[in-house]
């Protein structure tokens, strides 16, 4: 039987892989991702590359896409699992961006009717894709916004009573699905929560979660990850340093913490997870720090423990942003704030440990990066 690989990557930087059908190997069946893009927040851009399979290395793709004109702050972004679109929020123009993907270069061109307004109390900031490529994510103000994915065109098209309330009034900032697609994770801040939704697989529609919202003693809430076998959710508090675990529970999609949450990330000012497509490893940045923390993830606990020499340096005075890891798990890219650059690292498949490709960091020919997305297998 043909093995066939679908690949949900998020706008901070956090992919998970279902491989399913026969055929041997994980993590990709050895095939790595194509492009990475990456989100110019000051100047409203997207910038493609294409990735070497062997080394890692990015070429870019043209120059820099603009987004939608004017000031609109492109932040984070996302590909559909068939890499075929991709769309990215714009915060001050209250609507998210449409591109296709040639499946070739890796090259955007809008979709028609691009950008596509988001209604409610707006204010885009984050998205996310279910693994069938249904339906996209967008979390707003107060609430997350769902659309209905057009599979031939990439047209959005809202999905009935969205945009739906997040709970106690919180500040919703990321979004993660699990590889399933029944359940969507949302962090919130004021109060920190996790707000949990199933996902009703014909509609889109989202219903709160038993116990949803579920509180934290966390200070500030910022990026979620969930490791490829979905047995577990992460979720970054900035201000402490450190990363909450949670078991999730296979049937309901409820949340319940891992013992010894939350795990320190031994850096200043962490944000946004990634796990690697084998699910061993778990990466996030440092913004305070320039560099990078890599932990183990125990696979029957959840729990996180630093790898030897983490956190990895990716530059000097960088901030980095937004982290993936591709396809095969070869390579991590992490978006650098203040050099306008793309850092690439290979991860070693024993240790995690990373070390940065020749040629790293790749200029972005735009300003401030901060999310970053890989897409397509070759």
């Amino acid at each position: 039987m043909k093995k066939w690989t679908q690949l949900v990557i998020t706008a901070g930087g956090v992919l998970v892989l279902i491989a399913c059908g026969g055929g041997g190997g994980g993590g990709g069946g050895g095939q790595t991702s194509k492009f990475v893009y990456a989100a110019n927040g000051n100047s409203d851009t997207i910038t493609a590359y294409t990735i070497d399979k062997t080394t890692g290395a990015l070429t870019e793709v043209g120059t820099p896409v603009n987004t939608g004109g004017g000031t609109v702050r492109s932040d984070f972004l996302v590909a559909t699992p068939n890499g075929k679109f991709l769309y990215v929020a714009n915060f001050n123009t209250n609507n998210v961006a449409a591109f296709n993907i040639d499946s070739t270069t890796g090259a955007l061109t809008p979709v028609a009717g691009s950008p596509f307004a988001v209604t409610g109390d707006v204010q885009p900031f984050d998205v996310a894709v279910d693994p069938a490529g249904k339906f996209l994510f967008v979390s707003n103000l107060n609430t997350v916004s769902v659309f209905a994915i057009n599979g031939s065109t990439g047209a959005l098209t809202g999905v009935p009573g969205s945009p739906f309330p997040v709970g106690n009034g919180a500040i919703p900032d990321f979004l993660q699905v699990e590889p399933t697609g029944k359940f969507l994770y949302v962090s919130t801040n004021l109060p920190p929560q996790v707000s949990a939704f199933s996902i009703n697989a014909s509609t889109g529609v989202l219903s709160p979660l038993p116990g949803s919202p579920f509180a934290t003693t966390a200070s500030l809430l910022v990026g979620v990850a969930v490791d490829p076998a979905g047995k577990f959710l992460y979720v970054v508090d900035a201000n402490n340093n450190d990363i909450l675990a949670f078991a999730i529970t296979p049937d309901t999609g409820e949340i319940t913490a891992v013992a010894g949450s939350p795990f320190p990330t031994a850096g200043g000012f962490p944000e946004y997870p990634a796990v690697e497509p084998k699910g061993k490893f778990l990466y996030v940045n440092n913004v305070d720090t320039d560099d990078v923390a890599a932990l183990a993830i125990d696979a029957a606990t959840g729990a996180l423990t630093p790898i030897a020499g983490s956190p990895f340096p990716v530059g000097t005075g960088n901030a980095p942003e937004g982290v993936v890891a591709e396809a095969s798990g070869k390579f991590l890219f992490v978006a650098l704030f203040t050099p306008n650059a793309v850092a690439a690292a290979t991860i070693d498949s024993t240790t995690g440990a990373l070390t940065l490709v020749p040629g790293s960091p790749f200029a972005t020919g735009g300003q401030a990066p901060f999310g970053i997305a890989v897409a397509g297998l070759q």
